[in-house]
């Protein structure tokens, strides 16, 4: 396959990348509403999409590497150039159409981080907060020593809730 055609598949490849990034972006933003809002049915769903999202986009980038290296042995470059390097030896339609799509992926890609990092802020807050109220209401360990010195370790029934109102 000569280079032209190479190029242009790795092109196509970017986009189709770029179009699965901008799917899972949609995802994790539904995926802060769920959390927002407690739910755990639409969280279980969104997050198998995402995770069937993510495979898409490991198959996509494993198809890339192999046509970046084929592309890179046909032009007889060192293998493992970045895609900036490569782009060097593309004619100028492509290197422009390269350029844009990886400044696209880019973008998209900090913007999705941004928003995994503020869903996984959101879980470790739901997560403290179940925590806090287990610990209301399961039986609490109490330490303490007998009148022999031994450690005694009791559960106790005693809840912090007030149950006779």
């Amino acid at each position: 396959m000569e280079a032209q055609q190479q190029f242009e598949k790795l092109y196509q490849l970017l986009q189709r990348q770029e179009h699965a990034i901008k799917q899972l972006i949609a995802a994790a933003e539904e995926q802060t509403q769920y959390l927002r809002r407690n739910d755990i049915n639409n969280l279980q769903t969104i997050t198998q999409k995402q995770e069937v999202l993510s495979n898409t986009l490991k198959n996509l980038e494993n198809d890339r590497l192999q046509v970046q290296k084929a592309l890179e042995k046909e032009l007889g470059l060192p293998g493992a150039l970045s895609l900036e390097h490569l782009t060097l030896y593309a004619g100028q339609n492509d290197a422009l159409d390269l350029n844009n799509i990886k400044s696209s992926l880019q973008k998209n890609t900090e913007h999705l981080k941004e928003v995994n990092i503020l869903n996984q802020a959101l879980a470790g807050q739901a997560l403290q907060f179940t925590n806090f109220m287990l610990g209301l209401l399961q039986p609490q360990q109490q330490t303490g020593y007998t009148k022999e010195g031994s450690l005694n370790k009791t559960l106790t029934n005693k809840s912090r809730l007030n149950k006779s109102i």
